[in-house]
């Protein structure tokens, strides 16, 4: 629903009405192909997730279950991008780590609606991530890692919390 930095009123409407039913709610950005060569590389996931965090810098909805540790109004973005032919699960971390970053400065900057970070893994890339001992430098960059086990994103009563620093 957020392209191009196009604003749209329906998610305004659509985040009031989770928030009001008492759900936790994600905005995802996905990849399933992502070789890390142009057009599916760190720039074109920093540009989705850009848009998404310009959406929640100036969200006009006002949030009371979505709201994070902190208490301010926070709204989980979710990275779905899985590495495929010549990308490896280092490329990822790095990709990790700069996203991570888009997420620090978002919220350092006082925006309206706050931002975590929750990131679906598939099990091949769980096992380069453990087969390169690089879990420890993938899991910093997440507020939450989750082992997908299917593409549906629901909405949750929960706060999704990570319960394990060194998975």
């Amino acid at each position: 629903v957020v392209q191009g930095s196009t604003l749209y009123g329906d998610l305004d409407d659509y985040l009031t009405a989770v928030d009001a039913a008492g759900l936790h709610v994600s905005l995802n950005y996905g990849d399933d192909d992502w070789t890390n060569a142009s057009g599916h590389d760190t720039a074109s996931v920093s540009t989705n997730v850009q848009n998404l965090l310009t959406y929640l810098a100036q969200c006009p909805v006002t949030l009371s279950t979505n709201v994070g540790s902190g208490g301010l109004p926070t709204v989980d973005i979710n990275l779905d991008v899985e590495p495929k032919g010549a990308a490896t699960a280092s490329d990822w971390v790095t990709m990790a780590t700069h996203v991570r970053g888009l997420i620090t400065t978002h919220n350092a900057s006082s925006p309206n609606v706050h931002a975590t970070l929750s990131g679906f893994i598939n099990a091949n890339l769980l096992d380069e991530l453990d087969d390169g001992n690089l879990m420890p430098q993938a899991w910093q960059q997440f507020d939450s890692l989750i082992v997908m086990a299917y593409r549906n994103l629901p909405c949750f009563t929960a706060q999704c919390s990570g319960t394990d620093a060194m998975p």
